[in-house]
């Protein structure tokens, strides 16, 4: 099976775009700290860059690089922002839903992955 369709069967569209969508309201607040914020690095993430950047994380997995500094890893501004504004969750909202369970922050993201895996598996 072509590596692509099993990505795709896992982190489906629905998935990357929350993730995406969510990762861009932090960029979004971070841009906002800067003095200068048309920043090339600061641009909104898009779903080609999230996918080439969730590949790297499990390359990284894969091949037990996980212990190397992942400033040099992920060397290039663009891929060092999104793994600081990385989220599965809305910062904005975060804070109450903290407070009845602190897992919310991955649990949607956790059982739809959870479900895609299952289905590819059933």
């Amino acid at each position: 099976m072509v590596p692509s369709i099993v990505w795709s069967l896992i982190f489906s569209v629905v998935i990357l775009n929350v993730i995406v969508r969510l990762t861009n309201i932090k960029i979004d607040a971070l841009r906002q700290r800067y003095t200068s914020p048309d920043k090339e690095d600061l641009r909104p993430c898009t779903v080609n860059e999230m996918k080439s950047f969730l590949g790297l994380l499990i390359n990284s997995a894969i091949f037990k690089s996980n212990n190397e500094d992942m400033c040099t890893f992920f060397a290039t501004g663009g891929t060092a922002i999104i793994l600081t504004c990385l989220h599965c969750d809305n910062p904005n909202d975060r804070e109450m839903h903290v407070a009845s369970d602190s897992a919310v922050s991955i649990a949607e993201m956790f059982y739809k992955l959870l479900k895609n895996s299952q289905n590819c598996y059933s």
